[in-house]
């Protein structure tokens, strides 16, 4: 089988497969993204996200980049007290926060289909968290819900409990606040007064849906984009294919047809099939071989660029930072396609930070009866070359009218942002850092 028509058949599968799943926190009714279908009538499952990340480059390229771009240029801690500062610091380089937030935003465009799960290993005594294990999206993890697939929730508004549903090796589990079971057997019950069992889990969103508590995941609007592209591609790529191929005219140009043998086709038929480049041909003036004729895909390509920027768009990212533009632009479009990028991913740098303050520093705090309003704040730095070296020039001209004088405080910011270590002496102790 062609490597075109293997592709053929992977995209299909894509574009017209239709999938039924309850549960594990999606719709009851879940089918894929027929080209004919209505937007508001289908929901993309993680699975259709999954095999295109697998299968098209751009769509990997474009979760590769948040995540370059997101987590990159290191983070540090700061606020809060010197303990809990110091506690969350070596909890960060104890589970290798960079690798772990990585994989979380991998799930959360992609196997998650918008929301990553984690748990948290506490020790025997519960008064520490050792280790954070992500867990599989497919693996059936979800909140506990009613028989009509609604969240339940407690007096205080709060999920009830989550529920692994026991596949792909995982066991069966339920996480509430009083009770952990396992396989049917309780295996924890709170020991203090403040202990939740719903605690061991955490998860994690960038895109929410309305009142729903899983998020959606970034490529979820602009699969079908992405499924046309692709369609295309391959439409554009048998074109190419056949363009290799010849036509044999067998007979002189004033010859009946009929009168010409089946033997003499078949022959001439052959003889093309096992030519390579060092064969000589040698024909008699009745056959005349010709390229296939094919059509012009000059239109197809500008329609594919079209579809790739729609694709990347949507996703937050102006084509221009992926791609080569078809012809020469503007400068200013590609700085602006920048900023906006820029302003995307602080926006998700935010979201992300914050959740990992809410899941995981004060969960420690709280395991170590350490008062959460010592809770630090964690912070991911932004680092885009070309807007950096604008804003430090922009700030040097303050600084030389007399706009901006030196300040500790100024100094321990510009060094926190730069990755640069705070000198002693100079430190207030209100931050530690931290390099990917």
């Amino acid at each position: 089988m062609s490597l075109f028509k293997a592709r053929r058949r992977i995209i299909r599968s894509l574009s017209s497969e239709s999938l039924v799943k309850k549960g594990q926190g999606e719709k009851t009714e879940i089918r894929s993204l027929n080209l004919g279908e209505k937007r508001l009538e289908s929901q993309v499952s993680r699975d259709q996200l999954e095999l295109l990340y697998r299968i098209d480059g751009l769509t990997f390229r474009i979760v590769q980049k948040y995540i370059e771009k997101m987590l990159g240029a290191g983070y540090y801690i700061k606020g809060g007290s010197d303990r809990a500062r110091k506690l969350c610091q070596e909890f960060c380089e104890r589970i290798d926060i960079i690798y772990v937030l990585g994989e979380i935003i991998r799930d959360i465009f992609v196997t998650g289909n918008g929301t990553a799960w984690v748990e948290l290993g506490y020790n025997e005594k519960g008064d520490d968290i050792l280790t954070v294990t992500l867990i599989n999206p497919k693996s059936g993890i979800d909140f506990i819900r009613d028989d009509q697939g609604n969240i339940l929730y407690d007096t205080d508004l709060r999920p009830v409990g989550f529920q692994l549903g026991g596949v792909l090796g995982y066991p069966k589990m339920v996480w509430k606040k009083d009770e952990i079971i396992k396989e049917g057997q309780v295996v924890w019950r709170p020991r203090r007064e403040d202990d939740d069992g719903r605690d061991r889990i955490a998860y994690f969103k960038l895109v929410g849906v309305g009142e729903e508590e899983l998020g959606m995941s970034p490529l979820e609007p602009v699969y079908k984009a992405a499924i046309i592209r692709l369609n295309l591609e391959d439409t554009v790529g048998n074109i190419a294919f056949r363009s290799s191929a010849v036509t044999a005219y067998v007979g002189a140009p004033d010859q009946n047809p009929a009168e010409i043998p089946d033997e003499v086709l078949e022959n001439v038929k052959q003889e093309l099939l096992d030519v390579d480049n060092t064969t000589v041909w040698a024909f008699k003036r009745n056959v005349e071989v010709r390229p296939f004729p094919i059509p012009d895909i000059k239109n197809y390509e500008r329609l594919m660029y079209y579809f790739a920027d729609l694709q990347s768009s949507g996703a937050g990212i102006g084509i221009a930072l992926i791609l080569q533009p078809l012809e020469r632009g503007y400068r200013g479009d590609i700085e602006i396609a920048r900023e906006e990028f820029r302003e995307t991913v602080r926006l998700f740098q935010r979201i992300l930070a914050h959740q990992v303050k809410e899941n995981f520093f004060k969960r420690l705090l709280k395991a170590k009866g350490i008062p959460l309003e010592e809770c630090p704040d964690f912070v991911l730095r932004e680092r885009e070359y070309g807007i950096a070296l604008t804003t430090a020039r922009r700030l040097s001209a303050y600084a030389r009218y007399g706009l901006l004088t030196p300040d500790p405080k100024l100094e321990k910011w510009i060094r926190e942002q730069e990755g640069l270590p705070l000198l002693e002496g100079k430190d207030d102790g209100s931050s530690s850092s931290s390099e990917s």
